[in-house]
């Protein structure tokens, strides 16, 4: 965050509230070596030309900053995870305004987490019979949203917490005929996202290929998702079965599948 006068200040949140009995929960630092934390008590200060904080009436401490600020969500909503920090500035010369401006950024990094099925190098995905076969996501890659309640390895199972997701689903099959994966709301027994429609012919010739998907979705509480992959077929070679939801590459650990989202 930048400012006219300094821009070495910076606004560190430190609630997620929108609602303006929280807007002290901001705290304005200045970045400068040896400055102090400011709170918006403190927000009119004294500024030299190069824009330092100095004492009100003291030589040299010819100009005057004003500072508002306040945390805005999207349109619709009161309360959010990741509000936007709104900062109005003022600066001042004795009582003649010189210049104003707002600034803001999002109060928090990037919400996101991202969840794959990792194997050990030259374990196969596992096998996929004609239908519907979960796939066991089974590694936390990052996480930085706290929205994974938990994770259930066995049953392909993942809960998520209340909240608007904007995610990528992706996973391989290999000599299956046709195959699409999805993302499947199984709180509400619904659908969340929908991957691609893909093909992989069961021929000794066949390339694996991935079916992926893209979308948006709201979960209003605590939410099991599970994501599920269509199989046409399974490979009629008993030695090929186990590869139909991932023929390994065998140089590093194996990939498979993957949910990587960000939460607003």
């Amino acid at each position: 965050m930048t400012n006219p006068a300094n821009k070495a200040l910076a606004c560190i949140p430190s609630l997620g509230s929108c609602e303006p009995s929280q807007a002290s929960g901001i705290l304005l630092a200045d970045a400068t070596p040896g400055s102090t934390c400011l709170g918006l008590s403190q927000s009119e200060q004294g500024l030299t030309d190069s824009g330092h904080p100095c004492q009100k009436g003291t030589a040299g401490c010819d100009l005057r900053e004003k500072i508002a600020a306040h945390l805005e969500c999207a349109p619709g909503f009161t309360k959010c995870g990741s509000p936007t920090v709104v900062i109005e500035v003022q600066v001042f010369e004795g009582e003649s305004l010189l210049r104003a401006q707002t600034y803001s950024q999002p109060a928090y990094p990037e919400r996101r987490f991202v969840i794959n099925q990792r194997l050990p190098m030259g374990q196969p995905g596992g096998a996929c019979e004609s239908g519907w076969a979960a796939r066991k996501l089974n590694n936390i890659v990052m996480e930085t949203a706290d929205a994974v309640q938990a994770l259930k390895v066995q049953s392909g199972s993942i809960l998520l917490g209340a909240g608007s997701y904007d995610c990528e689903i992706s996973a391989r099959a290999f000599r299956v005929g046709r195959h699409q994966a999805v993302l499947f709301d199984v709180t509400k027994r619904a659908l969340l996202l929908l991957g691609s429609s893909e093909r992989s012919p069961d021929s000794p010739s066949s390339a694996q290929t991935t079916s992926r998907g893209f979308g948006h979705f709201e979960l209003k509480g605590n939410t099991v998702v599970t994501l599920f992959h269509y199989c046409e077929k399974e490979p009629v070679d008993a030695k090929v079965k186990p590869q139909a939801l991932g023929a390994p590459a065998g140089k590093f650990p194996e990939v498979y599948a993957e949910l990587n989202c960000v939460v607003r």
